[in-house]
């Protein structure tokens, strides 16, 4: 009897640089600054380089968040209008991504998420299980899981698949 073994793969992306804080302007409502959209053009063509293809992008609703799914968006294969807003990534600890990520469908398996510090950078690391991550601005990491279901990332084998920029 042969089965096969699927992979599921975890693009985790911080968000691009976002404008200072401004008077009458809310956290989540800062737009990207100028570098922050070339910063996120940059990871986008390091994405198309690497000739990776995502399956979904979960968004928080934060603009800068959304903004660096749009402008993946539209640099890379991803088809237009399916990026996906999750308002509870904008508060998220790791517990709430981990329920996100399990709720995926298992026949996706490449999902880019683009979440905040300290968050997205304390999934990496949990899900590497020691402290190898710091996502700066517009950082992505890629972790590649031995496992058929999103279910069953946590214990499956694991393997760093892409860094940007690199370590």
């Amino acid at each position: 009897m042969f089965f096969i073994l699927f992979m599921k793969t975890l693009f985790l992306i911080r968000h691009a640089e976002a404008a200072a804080k401004q008077n009458g302007l809310l956290d989540y409502q800062r737009p990207l600054t100028t570098e922050g959209v070339e910063s996120v053009t940059e990871l986008a063509a390091y994405i198309n380089n690497a000739s990776v293809r995502f399956d979904h992008i979960i968004t928080s609703h934060a603009v800068r968040a959304f903004q660096t799914a749009q402008v993946i968006e539209g640099k890379t294969d991803f088809p237009e209008n399916k990026i996906v807003i999750e308002k509870t990534i904008y508060t998220a600890g790791v517990d709430s991504y981990l329920d996100l990520i399990f709720e995926q469908p298992d026949e996706m398996s490449n999902l880019a998420i683009i979440g905040h510090n300290p968050h997205i950078t304390g999934l990496a690391n949990y899900l590497m299980k020691e402290e190898l991550f710091f996502l700066t601005p517009s950082a992505m990491v890629a972790l590649r899981f031995h496992a058929d279901q999103w279910t069953d990332i946590c214990l499956a084998e694991k393997e760093l698949f892409l860094v940007w920029p690199t370590l």
